[in-house]
């Protein structure tokens, strides 16, 4: 099989084809957590939803995500949806054109310039700035995102750093620099290992 760099893979989407993953499956040990998600290519651009249970203060959680992307992988909209500790979860984000964030409906001007959403208890969004900025080897980027906290389902400003450290692993910061990681990835830019959190299980 010809090997791909992500800017390979981040074509424009097909009205009459899909390019994607058609799922891929995190494990979380420490909480007993497993994730599955799917990645689509639409006619506008993309589509990327799952589902996580793990155990939160002793407690199941479940957590239904769908998040949608433009062709460039800006994030248009995406919506968490289940329960945390017997508690109903249900919340919507959405980036209008001006670049203001709606939060469940109300407006979020803390969150101006921002255009990816992160997910705190999910590996899926690490994907969203990877592909959007393309990073050559070497290369680096500071990226704003939209971060909706776990368990608080806050939605908050959180500056983050890219650098791409080979072909499929990147050096990922945050809050300052207060937390890093190391993280591997796949061809499409899905991650594989996130230490100490989630780790990618193998395909067939």
């Amino acid at each position: 099989m010809e090997s791909h760099t992500h800017a390979d893979l981040a074509q424009t989407p097909s009205k009459t084809g899909r390019t994607g993953v058609s799922l891929a499956i995190w494990h979380q040990p420490a909480n007993r957590g497993l994730e599955l998600a799917n990645v689509e290519a639409t006619p506008d651009g993309w589509h990327v939803c799952g589902a996580v249970s793990l155990i939160h203060n002793d407690r199941p959680t479940l957590l239904r995500y769908s998040v949608v992307c433009d062709q460039a992988w800006r994030t248009l909209r995406a919506c968490v949806e289940g329960m945390v500790n017997e508690a109903i979860v249900r919340h919507k984000m959405e980036r209008r054109d001006t670049g203001r964030w709606l939060f469940d409906g109300r407006e979020a001007p803390d969150l101006d310039g921002c255009i990816d959403i992160d997910l705190n208890f999910s590996p899926i969004t690490n994907m969203l700035p990877i592909r959007r900025l393309s990073l050559a080897l070497g290369e680096s980027a500071v990226v704003n995102a939209a971060w909706l906290r776990f368990p608080s389902f806050s939605l908050e400003r959180l500056d983050q750093m890219y650098r791409r450290t080979g072909a499929n692993a990147y050096h990922y910061e945050s809050a300052g620099g207060s937390f890093h990681a190391d993280l591997t990835v796949d061809e499409f830019g899905l991650v594989l290992d996130y230490p100490p959190f989630w780790i990618r299980a193998p395909a067939g």
